[in-house]
């Protein structure tokens, strides 16, 4: 008989050996696992009613690429936020190791960043706030920031030679941005597939224009400063700008 409590024991030790949490992740079986270009739905159903007041998940870094993960409220009565560290703790609730992240306010979606300097494993939590019944989603894709550095220097050389073969030197600045404007859009309409990519490519070089006329030159590292950062942004959101990508 004491042999067999014995047995029991050391089997119930065993067990609680192995649910214990890995370093660097939540408990096993809490948190799914969200891949590349992936979205999830999840729905609150309100104070009182709520299974376990957070959903979460596990989403992967990739040193070569930009991870970026958008909560999406699908509707204007949701307040969720989202908590991004290395570990996540279910019964207190807590998230360890956060990635510096600021949460908006009530409805508004939100975009987080993940370092992008390593493989580790990250966990992702959302925890609602509202006090009406919502639906979310969150969405996790990467894109490439070194192709887009590329494209930037490559189109702002090219622009930089247009502008010194074919732009005459004795234009005023009214003239300038003119003349500038024009290459901007026959470049775009080149080398773009759509009116949408076209007419974001006229918002970065007006606001071109706008930083030469302040700061007095239209050196080409303005113009790629302004290319890359304007496409790293426009990646980054892809799905939070997208007003038709509702998660279904």
């Amino acid at each position: 008989m004491k042999g067999f409590k014995l047995a029991k024991l050391l089997i119930a030790s065993l067990t609680l050996l192995v649910s214990i949490p890995r370093p660097g992740i939540a408990a096993p079986n809490i948190c799914g696992d969200l891949g590349d270009n992936r979205y999830t739905n999840f729905r609150d159903n309100g104070p009182g009613k709520r299974n376990r007041g957070y959903v979460c998940f596990v989403v992967k870094d990739n040193p070569n690429l930009k991870g970026v993960l958008t909560l999406k409220h699908l509707n204007n009565r949701g307040n969720w936020d989202i908590l991004v560290g290395t570990s996540f703790d279910p019964t207190s609730l807590k998230v360890h190791n956060l990635i510096n992240y600021q949460n908006n306010r009530g409805s508004v979606d939100e975009l987080v960043w993940l370092p992008g300097n390593s493989h580790k494993e990250y966990v992702v939590v959302a925890f609602p706030n509202s006090n009406t019944p919502s639906n979310a989603c969150l969405v996790f894709h990467r894109f490439n920031n070194n192709e887009i550095i590329g494209q930037a220097l490559v189109e702002a050389l090219i622009k930089e030679g247009i502008r010194n073969i074919f732009r005459p030197n004795n234009l005023n600045q009214k003239d300038k941005a003119q003349f500038d404007r024009s290459v901007s859009v026959g470049f775009s309409i080149l080398t773009r597939n759509n009116l949408a990519d076209i007419g974001y490519d006229a918002v970065l070089n007006e606001i071109n224009i706008q930083l030469t006329n302040l700061f007095g030159t239209d050196s080409w590292l303005l113009d790629f400063g302004v290319s890359y950062f304007g496409n790293y942004i426009k990646e980054s959101g892809k799905f939070l700008f997208d007003k038709n990508m509702r998660c279904s």
